[in-house]
């Protein structure tokens, strides 16, 4: 633009500052209190969550298993670009599972209020 005062050139940006998390995703399946053997890979669902704030993102995933409810000890998935993870467990017992979601500028959304538990046999 030009300054109407002083006929002098200028430029400006404009800051966009992200701040809102993304929308909670959805658990889809398995269904709570699931048993699966432990020889057949699980294959965990979901709908993920949108990025509702000012600079509209891809939203990625990341889904936690653990063998307890409190998710003291978890393996992770990543940057998960899809709605489904394929997972294999390495033993028998109860393992429970939940997902959040993660905009591009690295909002989270809160875990999904109601993990779930599934039972390899």
């Amino acid at each position: 633009g030009v300054n109407v005062t002083g006929g002098s050139a200028y430029s400006y940006r404009q800051v966009n500052v992200d701040l809102t998390s993304p929308n909670d995703p959805e658990l889809s399946s398995p269904i709570d209190l699931f048993t699966n053997p432990i020889a057949d890979p699980v294959t965990f669902k979901w709908t993920t969550g949108t990025d509702p704030g000012t600079v509209n993102s891809q939203v990625t995933s990341t889904v936690e298993i653990s063998t307890s409810d409190s998710f003291i000890d978890v393996t992770d998935f990543t940057g998960i670009t899809s709605d489904s993870l394929v997972y294999t467990f390495p033993s028998v017992g109860d393992y429970w599972w939940r997902v959040k979601a993660v905009d591009g500028v690295g909002n989270e959304s809160e875990f999904y209020s109601f993990e779930r538990q599934i039972t390899i046999e």
